[in-house]
């Protein structure tokens, strides 16, 4: 019998939207203006260090790492909450929730770093 059920975050609790932001344009964009270079050359040089970390190595996720790497000025807080207006639920999210909420226990899982899960949850 089912007692526990688990969401994923990104792609099925909220549109990955602020993520996308943070990592495609945000952490590009505050590269772009500390080094002084075109902003589609620091997309192209921070997509390429993503990259050679890649999605299996938990440095992928954690916004902090890539500060340091870059040794970007300012913080991985400031950074979300430039795009915390990104986080849209969808629609159905709050109404499910509340329904399966009654007779199972909910958990979150995710991949997504803690710093990006408290401005969401």
């Amino acid at each position: 019998m089912v007692e526990v059920i688990s969401f994923d975050v990104d792609g099925t609790l909220v549109y990955p939207s602020f993520a996308d932001h943070v990592w495609l344009e945000g952490v590009p964009q505050l590269y772009a203006k500390q080094y002084g270079i075109p902003f589609e050359i620091a997309k192209e040089k921070i997509f390429r260090e993503y990259e050679k970390i890649g999605e299996e190595d938990i440095r992928w996720y954690e916004l902090g790492y890539w500060f340091h790497h870059f040794h970007l000025e300012g913080s991985p807080h400031e950074l979300l909450n430039r795009y915390k207006d990104k986080i849209m639920i969808y629609e159905e999210v709050s109404e499910v929730l509340d329904h399966l909420h009654r007779k199972y226990t909910l958990i979150v899982v995710s991949n997504a770093h803690g710093d990006f899960l408290s401005l969401i949850l």
